[in-house]
């Protein structure tokens, strides 16, 4: 497996507090580096100067792999072709032996007066490692720098994501947006990776997670269409934003086709689309015949194994279709018990 490596110091050297970021930086990423090499993978970074995560996952990296005499993993390094940047990489990596160093120098971009920028051509190199990555580990990086921008690419791109949040920057604010996924997965790991002491952690958990979405994998997109009352959207609203935290498309006709219109040829495109159909069953679902059709034709579906479908409960009454009380139903009256049961469906389902 291929570890991308984003990020660095979050603070200004004028800082008081940049020696101890520095420091803690060495050592965390100097760990994972040597962890990540150690337990067989490739190492993808792009940056060989101080200050940056790839600098010192490289230097110990190397150090680990120069006795190397056999087979062994590589460090694959993309960054731009100047000479000045191959004169830092081939000193950082010191006397790795060279079938354990993969180095992609990539073109550099030039303003219109011919000057190298090195904002783009530094953000070109590090697509190309995003790219050729499998999972990608992250800590710190300035907001205002590339790092924010490659790990949202990483997020639409589904690469697995082990974000450390203990100095804060762009690392911080994705494990922000990725800790109920990572949370529902890593359970109690989640507490060791949110502090330095947890470090002897971080590739184990690269490597679950990387697996967890390799069983995942067959070719389907993870698609939900939720089903509801139109007067009674605040249980739909509860389980849409915790599908889209765990990273699932989630279409509803109130959200994505517009209230008020005629929308059965899009609700059944979209149905068609979705391999996950949610039925928010209550009072005013069993008293709407546009619920009663969009839940007939999931029906159909279903017993063409084309979907499943999920009937939260989240009130007293009755299911009324008969093929439908075949159906198991998830009692559901308040948050918990709606997060609950759609947590316990998705470890169930593979999703």
């Amino acid at each position: 497996m291929k570890i991308f490596i984003i990020g660095g110091t979050t603070l200004s050297e004028n800082d008081e507090r940049f020696a101890e970021e520095m420091a803690t930086l060495d050592a965390a990423m100097g760990h994972i580096g040597r962890d990540i090499v150690q337990r067989g993978h490739d190492l993808v970074a792009c940056s060989p100067f101080e200050g940056s995560a790839d600098f010192y996952a490289i230097g110990s990296a190397a150090k680990f792999l120069s006795g190397s005499d056999g087979a062994c993993p590589v460090i694959e390094m993309h960054s731009p072709n100047d000479a000045g940047v191959t004169d830092e990489v081939r000193r950082l990596m010191g006397r790795t032996t060279a079938r354990c160093f993969q180095p992609y120098a990539h073109p550099v971009a030039k303003g219109p007066n011919g000057e190298i920028n090195w904002n783009n051509s530094w953000l070109l190199s590090q697509l190309a490692a995003l790219d050729s990555c499998h999972a990608v580990v992250a800590i710190g990086g300035k907001m205002s720098g590339s790092a924010n921008l490659l790990l949202t690419l990483a997020t639409s791109k589904s690469k697995p994501i082990v974000p450390l949040p203990f100095l804060g920057g762009a690392a911080e604010t994705s494990w922000i947006d990725l800790r109920f996924g990572l949370d529902d997965f890593l359970k109690e790991r989640m507490a060791s990776l949110s502090v330095l002491e947890g470090i002897g952690t971080v590739v184990q958990s690269v490597e679950e997670l990387a697996n967890n979405s390799m069983k995942r994998a067959d070719g389907q997109p993870k698609r939900v269409f939720i089903s509801y009352a139109r007067s009674r959207p605040k249980e739909a609203d509860f389980v849409e934003m915790t599908l889209r935290r765990r990273h699932f498309e989630v279409f509803r006709d109130e959200r994505d086709f517009g209230a008020g219109r005629e929308l059965s040829n899009e609700i059944k495109e979209h149905m068609e689309r979705s391999n996950i159909f949610i039925a928010i069953w209550c009072n005013e679902y069993a008293c709407s015949p546009w619920c009663f059709d969009e839940l007939d034709a999931a029906l159909q579906r279903q017993r063409e194994d084309k979907t499943q479908i999920w009937i939260l409960r989240v009130d007293d009454t009755r299911v009324v279709p008969p093929a439908a009380r075949q159906l198991v139903t998830y009692p559901s009256t308040d948050r918990a018990q709606l997060e609950g049961n759609i947590l316990r469906l998705i470890e169930s389902s593979n999703l």
